[in-house]
């Protein structure tokens, strides 16, 4: 398992890498950690073989936010940890699909359950494909890559990260095919991958920058899939 520590302050950045050289030995775990002094030298040196980032969010040159935005543009399976002194930052990790937020000065345990969630999302991770026909071609996607799924006109549409298709098909067909564990029914006619779910409002969930309604019937369901995809 490889992790990014991106922390301008030297103190903190040596007690995270103590933090998860200890976890690793509690859980004989295989971690390397390579540390980067702020986000303008992570991206400049940055490749899609990062597991999980610890990233500080006020930096010079460029802040936590921002250096995360653009790893997105890039990886969108890799976990982000914010690590900051001010909770006010923590809804800000919304946007970049943050796994948690550490408030500094960092505490062991706290930081035990949040790299522990992180390998739980880790592990649930799992590529699995799916063959969809339109028109005499075949079209090959990772589910891992669709946002959402949804009935339009009698037709199903998945929304993917790459493009969007559009099949005949049954959404109870659709359902049958993906990993329970990640999508979520959340009306009569929209599955979603809560991998993507980034808010949730009163009767609705974000699912990136579409908002999607929950139905009544679908939203204790829904709250509990995300929270045991959480973990």
């Amino acid at each position: 398992m490889k992790i990014a520590v991106v922390e301008d302050n030297k103190e903190y950045a040596k007690t995270l890498g103590e933090y998860i050289q200890k976890y690793s030995s509690e859980n004989n775990l295989d971690m390397a950690v390579v540390y980067f002094p702020n986000g303008e030298r992570f991206l400049e040196e940055y490749k899609s073989d990062f597991d999980i980032i610890f990233m500080d969010i006020e930096m010079p040159m460029m802040d936590g936010i921002t250096s995360s935005s653009k790893v997105r543009e890039m990886d969108s399976e890799c976990i982000i940890i914010f690590v900051s002194n001010f909770m006010k930052y923590a809804i800000k990790g919304y946007s970049v699909n943050a796994l948690d937020f550490l408030t500094k000065p960092l505490d062991y345990s706290i930081f035990k359950n949040t790299i522990a969630k992180a390998i739980h999302r880790l592990n649930m991770r799992h590529h699995q494909f799916l063959f969809l026909q339109n028109g005499g071609e075949t079209y090959r996607i990772d589910t891992n890559e669709i946002v959402f799924i949804e009935v339009y006109k009698h037709r199903v549409i998945y929304h993917t990260t790459a493009a969007e298709y559009d099949v005949r098909g049954s959404l109870q067909e659709s359902e049958k095919q993906l990993p329970p564990n990640q999508f979520i029914r959340c009306n009569s006619g929209t599955i979603v991958n809560l991998k993507y779910v980034t808010g949730i409002g009163k009767d609705s969930l974000i699912v990136l920058k579409r908002e999607l309604s929950i139905s009544r019937s679908k939203k204790k369901d829904v709250l509990n899939a995300l929270t045991r995809y959480i973990g």
